[in-house]
């Protein structure tokens, strides 16, 4: 299991990020004192130390360099979450920089880049939402979506599709009252066999969404995620969402579907 190393003096912050890398399968340690950091980075090992700059403004400048030097005769990659116009000297001896106020897009994409031996290009969660689609010259056709992220959706029909194919599709953001429309392809099938339980699905790509499309479809797999960790949580007060989003929940209306 990969370890990650989390430092904040933002409570909230740091128990909501060590929550989320969790939820991901990392195995996280979140600290808040400068003294445990050295010996934690010793005995865990981390092959991820995220650092957040309100904590390294509040150290020492000797405490700081100590730190930091320390991090760089290790093997970790060094993230910092900051502003862009933080004064803080050692921005530049950050390998990776997360903005700040961080999102689950941006820190998904950094794990997956450091940590990764195969990472994903998209943020993606499993969800059991109707889709529609649209084959050139036919009729709209229902489908359930078993995947669904930022760059596509993984869906179970019983139509055969080919590999390809340019579809037209609808999907419902429950929750928003609002529908997505957008064009997707067929990149891959997954055929029915004894050793998939005889499973039938299509991998479809996005094409040609435009920016509206785009943030809502973020936010909603925001709601979806956000929901999950939440219930996934057993001390609801060391959680709160708002550290890493700026909307909104809809939790009645997306509860069934995760």
């Amino acid at each position: 299991m990969k370890r990650v190393l989390v430092a904040s003096c933002q409570e909230n912050l740091l128990s909501t990020i060590t929550l989320v890398l969790k939820q991901w399968g990392y195995r996280t340690i979140g600290s808040c004192k400068s003294e445990e950091l050295h010996e934690l980075v010793d005995t865990v090992a981390p092959q991820l130390v995220v650092l957040d700059d309100a904590w390294l403004t509040q150290q020492s400048p000797d405490v700081r360099s100590a730190l930091l030097a320390h991090l760089n005769t290790n093997t970790a990659h060094l993230a910092l979450i900051t502003a862009a116009d933080s004064p803080l000297a050692e921005i530049s001896r950050a390998h990776h920089i997360l903005p700040s106020p961080v999102n689950i897009f941006s820190l998904y994409s950094l794990t997956q880049t450091l940590l990764e031996d195969y990472p994903r290009r998209n943020f993606r969660t499993s969800i059991n939402l109707p889709v529609m689609f649209r084959r050139q010259s036919r009729s709209w056709e229902l489908a359930r979506i078993d995947t669904l992220g930022t760059g596509g959706m993984f869906i179970k029909t019983g139509h055969r599709l080919q590999a390809g194919e340019v579809l037209g599709l609808c999907v419902p953001l429950l929750g928003m009252h609002e529908e997505l429309e957008m064009i997707g392809q067929v990149v891959y099938a997954v055929e029915p066999c004894p050793e998939n339980n005889y499973m039938q699905g299509y991998g479809i790509s996005f094409s040609g969404m435009e920016g509206n499309s785009t943030s809502a479809l973020n936010d909603f797999l925001e709601d979806l995620f956000f929901m999950r960790v939440d219930k996934a949580d057993g001390n609801r007060e060391s959680f709160d969402p708002t550290d890493l989003r700026r909307q909104t929940r809809r939790q009645a209306a997306l509860s069934a579907h995760i």
